[in-house]
């Protein structure tokens, strides 16, 4: 049995068989250390409302995706909104592949200049309804609308 990180990207509660029993997860919830075996495993990645990330790869894709653009949204007005809450410029970038560069050019010049950590400040100093768009910008999915700002706070740094 394989150990998954797995997120629901699902608009409403779902649910998976694991060694652990049934699990369910609410929208947007990411869950660490579900061990499934292959029958499962393929059962739900079929379903499409769940991501996937295997412990083994864990690491090695998130290195691809902070260079690579993997995991940022294709809809403009979302990623306009995470560039916002990242305090990256995009000047007057309007599709989504110019908006996409310009959120990893200002990402690899923040972790250059080691001003990485400004994400969380923003995140933190957001009201309730900015944090709220910031989670739909990047997850794609609208946060649960009892989610506390703990839960917002951690669906936004992808954690």
């Amino acid at each position: 049995m394989a150990k998954h990180t797995v997120r629901n990207t699902a608009p409403g509660p779902r649910g998976l068989h694991a060694a652990q029993g049934y699990i369910e997860l609410a929208p947007g919830q990411t869950l660490s250390d579900v061990e499934m075996d292959d029958h499962e495993y393929e059962s739900a990645k079929g379903t499409g409302n769940f991501h996937f990330d295997t412990a083994a790869k864990r690491d090695a894709k998130a290195d691809q995706a902070a260079t690579s653009g993997e995991g940022l949204p294709s809809n403009p007005m979302q990623l306009k909104q995470l560039a916002k809450s990242e305090g990256i410029d995009v000047g007057g970038a309007t599709k989504a592949a110019d908006l996409q560069a310009a959120i990893l050019a200002g990402r690899k010049a923040k972790a250059e200049s080691g001003t990485g950590g400004e994400q969380s400040d923003d995140l933190d100093n957001m009201s309730d309804d900015d944090l709220r768009a910031t989670v739909q910008a990047i997850t794609g999915n609208a946060p649960a609308a009892d989610a506390d700002r703990d839960t917002l706070l951690k669906l936004a740094r992808g954690q």
